[in-house]
C-alpha cells in the first residue's frame, strides 16, 4: 500500500511449458464507503495463455451500502463483467 487510501497490485500467471506468461498491474484508491480499481494486463512471451488474467484493461468499483452491504461491479477481472456484493450477517 502506498497510504491508506491507496494500494497496488500485481498478478502474474502463465505456463513455463509455452514460456509465456501473462501480467496485469492495477492501482486502486479509497474513499469514505467508496473504492475504484483500475488495472492493464500485458503478454509477456509470444505463445497465448489462457489464465484466470485476462490481458486489456480492468476496471473495478465497490460502495458500501449501509454497513453490512457491499456492492462489486468489474469488468475485465476475471469474466468480461462481474456483479456481485458481500452480505456481513
Amino acid at each position: 500500500n502506498f497510504s491508506e487510501q491507496t494500494a497496488f497490485g500485481a498478478d502474474i500467471l502463465g505456463s513455463t511449458k509455452k514460456n509465456s506468461y501473462i501480467a496485469k498491474a492495477s492501482l486502486g484508491t479509497s474513499f469514505s464507503i467508496f473504492q475504484v480499481t483500475a488495472g492493464y494486463g500485458v503478454t509477456l512471451g509470444s505463445a497465448k495463455v489462457i489464465t484466470w488474467v485476462p490481458e486489456g484493461f480492468s476496471f473495478g468499483a465497490n460502495a458500501w451500502l449501509g454497513s453490512k452491504v457491499r456492492l462489486m461491479i468489474f469488468y475485465n477481472q476475471i469474466e468480461a463483467f462481474y456483479l456481485g456484493a458481500t452480505v456481513i450477517f
